[in-house]
């Protein structure tokens, strides 16, 4: 199995016991804000961090990625997760307008599950001492930094070679920034309409004006 090309390589680190006794697991929950919540509920060790993309990179990123060359059949399967987030913001009255699922619909959509995601678990947790968050422009500003609060927030010893290690990483991911495709008359429409009232406005720095991309 192990010379078979779809299967997962083993990390050498699971084979070393050592490190295995000093391993912390890390659970990446994506877009299901519920598991957090209810790992930060069920044990008293979870530590949940909340890593939240500014929402214009967030949406010029997810179209370019996402939708041009996409299938409506994939937007269509999606619509009821969609149609529940509405629901939870008191905004049922949008359902059947969105179902047309036009490029400012799936826009609109999209900022929603943004908001959703992120903001469902910063209200139910910002209390808690067991909970952080962090922005992408935080680990573009200052990687190390970041990494630091993370170790003590982890109740980890950071150490020189992982934070050299950390500061000689390259952005390969976000750094070439490209030039977004959406009409940036709508972005103009749907920040104020969408966020205008989120509780993640002070936390990333939302500029609900005009966008600017670089």
């Amino acid at each position: 199995m192990m010379n078979d090309p779809l299967e997962w390589e083993i990390p050498d680190a699971m084979l070393n016991r050592r490190k295995l006794d000093l391993a912390v697991p890390v659970l990446k929950l994506n877009s299901s804000p519920a598991w957090g919540l209810a790992y930060h509920d069920m044990s008293p060790a979870a530590r949940i961090v909340l890593n939240i993309r500014e929402p214009v990179g967030y949406i010029n990123s997810w179209y370019n990625r996402f939708v041009p060359n996409a299938d409506k059949a994939h937007f269509r399967n999606r619509f009821p997760s969609a149609c529940r987030i509405l629901e939870h913001f008191g905004q049922s009255g949008r359902i059947d307008r969105l179902s047309r699922l036009t490029d400012a619909d799936l826009i609109e959509i999209e900022l929603w599950r943004w908001r959703y995601t992120n903001e469902v678990t910063y209200e139910r947790l910002k209390g808690s001492d067991r909970f952080m968050t962090v922005t992408y422009a935080e680990v573009d500003n200052d990687a190390v930094a970041v990494a630091r609060k993370l170790y003590e927030f982890a109740g980890l010893q950071s150490d020189q070679v992982a934070m050299g290690q950390i500061a000689a990483m390259q952005n390969t991911l976000f750094a070439d920034r490209r030039p977004s495709r959406i009409d940036r008359r709508i972005l103009d429409r749907l920040l104020p309409d969408v966020l205008g009232d989120s509780l993640l406005a002070g936390v990333v720095g939302m500029n609900l004006g005009l966008p600017s991309f670089s």
